[in-house]
């Protein structure tokens, strides 16, 4: 391979521009790490040592920006190289200059800290060395990293974008926020975690449970599906979703079933509002999914008047007739569940999933040719949405609500126990 010859100021700028990445790097790992010190004297939280971090990285573009850039990250110098600012052989000198900047960084630093200040009794491992959380797997750290480094060299391009051109004067500041806020996030709190977990499981759960419940109650021309199958399928579906879920998030996959465990102290409100979300977001998408995969004369609105799978009241059934029977089937089930629930009941988990996946067959079997047996506010908007028809859809609202509320305060207050498992004969 033959390389071009270089003139003699080329030659400088490459040898700048390799200084001047070493010294960028060197100043985030030291400045970095040294921001992330902990001790008895220095209480650094979470929040502080993300902004420290984030401060290293404002000092490091604003002193390295106008030479090289300021990449200080081989991730950043392959985005430039495949966003065309930066060539082969400069993207591998840049990623060599980082690894000598960064070893001579923790070097000095590892030289003018005190050994008591980075040295943690209670980790593992040394100062600021980068190790997978106890309770992350090695996929979710995997996915954490993907999406964490697609956030920032999004903003990078944004930055190099030629529209931007005049907006160099605050790189510095957004580097050093961007940096900061994405590594407060990826050092969340347990609890913060496990609401992202649970977050997505509501999503999937709610999700199979449209596309699978409401596949399994499609008739085609050669097969007519009855309401007992229709039951017996959904049946089986939510004792699948619970069996996969119920250990992240408790497979609520129901808004009304959330509102009942924040009424029984089992959820907190924000983390309720967190599924709500999710459960409303899952049954979209799971309809969407539905949408896209079976054939448009099942899912067209004139074969079905309201469309596939929309819940709305039988046409003999009137609306307060309608209200009345999802208000009792929905306190059937939070019943179930708050029985689930009890103290009394926690050492009879085995049978959960087929436990609920019977009840909620069952009422469907029971009431659905007459109200459509949501009891599932997220369950009947999601089709709701993608047909635009809402008609009479507040019941599927109200009721449930209301009823969830009610009968969960009534159940937490007169029937829950204190008592612990096994004790049930004492009463």
């Amino acid at each position: 391979m033959k390389f071009p010859r270089l003139s003699r100021e080329e030659g400088w700028s490459i040898l700048a521009r390799f200084v001047s990445e070493v010294i960028g790097t060197f100043l985030l790992v030291f400045f970095g790490c040294m921001g992330c010190i902990k001790s008895e004297y220095i209480p650094n939280d979470r929040f502080a040592l993300c902004f420290h971090f984030g401060g290293a990285v404002l000092l490091l573009v604003q002193c390295c920006a106008c030479v090289s850039g300021a990449h200080g990250n081989p991730a950043i110098s392959v985005g430039a190289f495949f966003y065309g600012i930066l060539s082969w052989q400069m993207m591998l000198l840049y990623i060599l200059a980082q690894v000598i900047g960064a070893t001579i960084g923790y070097g000095f630093l590892l030289a003018c800290v005190p050994r008591v200040l980075r040295v943690d009794p209670n980790a593992k491992h040394g100062l600021c060395v980068t190790t997978i959380h106890p309770e992350v797997y090695f996929w979710q750290a995997i996915l954490l990293e993907f999406f964490a480094t697609s956030a920032l060299i999004l903003v990078c391009c944004a930055v190099w974008d030629k529209r931007n051109s005049n907006n160099f004067d605050s790189v510095s500041i957004r580097f050093g926020l961007v940096v900061g806020s994405l590594a407060f996030y990826l050092k969340m709190h347990s609890s913060v975690r496990h609401g992202v977990k649970c977050f997505f499981a509501e999503i999937l759960g709610t999700g199979l449970l449209v596309f699978l419940g409401c596949m399994g109650c499609s008739s085609t021309v050669n097969s007519i599906t009855s309401p007992l199958q229709a039951s017996i399928n959904v049946s089986l579906v939510v004792m699948m979703i619970v069996q996969c879920f119920g250990c992240i998030s408790g497979a609520h996959i129901n808004p009304m079933i959330t509102v009942a465990a924040c009424v029984y102290d089992l959820v907190s409100i924000r983390l309720g509002l967190v599924y709500v979300c999710a459960q409303i977001l899952g049954a979209t998408l799971g309809y969407g999914l539905l949408k896209a995969f079976l054939p448009a004369y099942i899912m067209d609105v004139a074969y079905n008047d309201h469309g596939f799978c929309v819940t709305v009241p039988a046409k003999d059934i009137t609306v307060a007739q309608a209200f009345g029977i999802e208000f009792i089937i929905t306190s059937v089930f939070v019943m179930v569940c708050c029985g689930i629930w009890d103290p009394r009941s926690a050492t009879l988990i085995d049978s959960v999933a087929l436990r609920l996946g019977f009840t909620v067959g069952g009422l469907v079997g029971i009431a659905g040719s007459f109200s459509g047996a949501s009891m599932n506010p997220a369950r009947s908007l999601g089709p709701a949405l993608w047909h635009m028809d809402f008609e009479n859809h507040w019941i599927y609202w109200v009721a449930p609500l209301t009823s969830s509320l009610l009968t969960s305060y009534l159940y937490k207050y007169f029937f829950r126990s204190t008592l612990r498992p096994g004790s049930v004969s004492a009463i």
